[in-house]
């Protein structure tokens, strides 16, 4: 559910960026059309638009740590009623889900050099990654014992 309210956003996101470069071309040909010398090419519209746009891709990422996070939390469940079946779904999700976002967040623009967000996510990540590689699947062996 999370995954598909993300990407949701992320469309929507691409097509806001597109409408901004619509307006701004508009906006050029206008200026050019009835001789208007533009002095400033950034309008308080493309200024204000650029913030929230990185400020949302560092909040996806955040949210795929609490995606984690609750897949982790159907690990446990799945742990506690000794559900085969469940843990290996779970911990499959959980490593797909943690190598693609490790791959795409190395590419983020930070926003002002902070890299405080980056480096909680990406220890989180190590974190997960490690539990989905090694320890699931050795709970998975002892159950099937």
């Amino acid at each position: 559910m999370m995954e598909q309210y993300m990407l949701a956003q992320e469309l929507a996101d691409k097509k806001m960026a597109e409408a901004q470069k619509d307006y701004e071309e508009t906006f050029l040909k206008y200026a050019k059309r009835h001789n208007i010398e533009i002095i400033d090419t950034q309008t308080n519209l493309s200024k204000k638009s650029k913030f929230p746009v990185k400020f949302f891709v560092l909040q996806r990422y955040v949210f795929i740590v609490f995606l984690a996070i609750i897949t982790e939390s159907c690990i446990f469940e799945s742990l506690e009623v000794s559900d085969i079946s469940g843990l290996q779904q779970n911990f499959i999700s959980l490593a797909t889900m943690v190598k693609e976002a490790r791959e795409v967040i190395n590419a983020i623009e930070l926003y002002k050099n902070d890299k405080n967000i980056l480096e909680a996510t990406h220890a989180a990540f190590v974190l997960y990654l490690e539990e989905a590689e090694v320890h699931i699947p050795e709970m998975i062996d002892i159950l099937l014992l």
